[in-house]
């Protein structure tokens, strides 16, 4: 089913020509999906997720060659709305840090669905993945 944001980035012409091209994956951030039994994800999904900072976010990446091959690479688009500015017309630095640290997220998250979706092809898991987060970090050193 194609999302809002896919429909959104779709309808502007150099995004819709990268969105069409058959050697791309699209997908839409887990961590723009609330969860209010945990309040996971509660800044994303809620907060940032509004009509006056961040509507619309769209990850795209190039299709694998194969099934259990890696994704190393993904992109991020993102409608940002002056809800984010720090400044007129200018993003807010905590903002930008809050995409990149999101945008690995993504990575992270993606690769996980797809190495479990491949362990459940070859019989050696079973089920849906499991809910919550698999990767995160620890302690800083």
């Amino acid at each position: 089913m194609a999302s809002t944001s896919h429909a959104f980035f779709t309808s502007i012409p150099w995004t819709s020509r990268l969105l069409a091209s058959p050697s791309v994956r699209t997908a839409h951030p887990f961590s723009r999906t609330p969860k209010p039994l945990t309040g996971e994800d509660s800044l994303i999904a809620g907060t940032l997720a509004t009509s006056s900072t961040i509507p619309h976010c769209l990850i795209y990446y190039p299709r694998p060659c194969s099934a259990d091959a890696e994704v190393n690479a993904i992109n991020v688009l993102l409608k940002v709305e002056d809800g984010c500015n720090g400044y007129p017309s200018i993003l807010h630095g905590g903002i930008t840090a809050t995409i990149i640290d999101e945008a690995m997220g993504m990575l992270l998250q993606l690769q996980s669905e797809r190495l479990h979706l491949g362990r459940v092809a070859t019989g050696h898991a079973s089920g849906e993945i499991a809910s919550g987060v698999e990767a995160f970090t620890k302690s800083l050193n």
